[in-house]
């Protein structure tokens, strides 16, 4: 952009009145910022004009309009209600650099079985795992690198659990444990897994992954915790 004849690298979101809510606005801004739309691996069609699994992952806000989101009370558009959330994705956040290292945790390929007590995004803490990568690429993160994440329905997360579209399952454990497909640059940041309760993991739900050379890996949530904030997961070889 220039301004007063200086030019400067920078990105503009313009809003039309009836469009700066928070839903919307934290979408276009995290445009801005170069985040493209998220994806799930379906293959569906969630929007008019969209690629197939575009705008399909509903607990992240780059899938803009198409999400789990809460009445919001302190931004009304024209004095009528307005809506908020969700949050952003784990591959969304690590793209952008916003989630510290120390809050990364890592499954061992060849390790067996491994437990690990996620943080929700909402509930985060220094130097414990938001996150768990799982990389099962045969090229060290090349085609099949996921992210595990614990999302909570709480802050920009309520509509986890008061939005009606979604899954009962989630709704009435508080959260749900997600996994990503993490994409290289070029490609969309984020891609959900996606399971009969899109993409939703609760207590006893188990997500079956393969590698790339073919072989089978699991992850399973063992609990829940909203009163302190985390899931507890187990991850190894073979199907759960």
């Amino acid at each position: 952009m220039t301004i007063n004849n200086k030019t400067y690298p920078l990105a503009c979101v313009w809003f039309a009145p009836n469009a700066l809510y928070t839903a919307f606005a934290a979408h276009e801004i995290s445009h801005g910022f170069g985040l493209n739309h998220s994806y799930d691996n379906s293959q569906k069609i969630c929007a008019i004009n969209a690629k197939p699994g575009e705008y399909c992952d509903p607990w992240d806000i780059m899938s803009a309009s198409v999400t789990y989101q809460f009445t919001e009370q302190n931004w009304p558009i024209w004095e009528n209600i307005s809506t908020g959330g969700p949050g952003m994705s784990t591959p969304n956040l690590l793209r952008m650099g916003w989630m510290p290292t120390a809050n990364h945790g890592t499954f061992q390929i060849g390790g067996g079985e491994q437990p690990f007590n996620l943080r929700a995004l909402s509930h985060a803490q220094p130097g414990v795992p938001l996150v768990v990568f799982l990389d099962l690429s045969q090229v060290p993160f090349f085609d099949a690198f996921y992210t595990v994440e614990y999302r909570q329905g709480d802050g920009w997360d309520l509509g986890f659990v008061t939005s009606p579209s979604a899954p009962v399952t989630a709704r009435l454990q508080g959260g749900a444990v997600l996994v990503h497909r993490w994409g290289l640059a070029g490609e969309p940041a984020s891609t959900l897994i996606e399971t009969p309760s899109s993409g939703a993991l609760v207590a006893g739900d188990t997500l079956n992954l393969t590698s790339s050379l073919g072989l089978p890996y699991h992850v399973t949530v063992k609990s829940i915790d909203t009163i302190n904030g985390f899931a507890t997961v187990s991850i190894g070889p073979g199907s759960g």
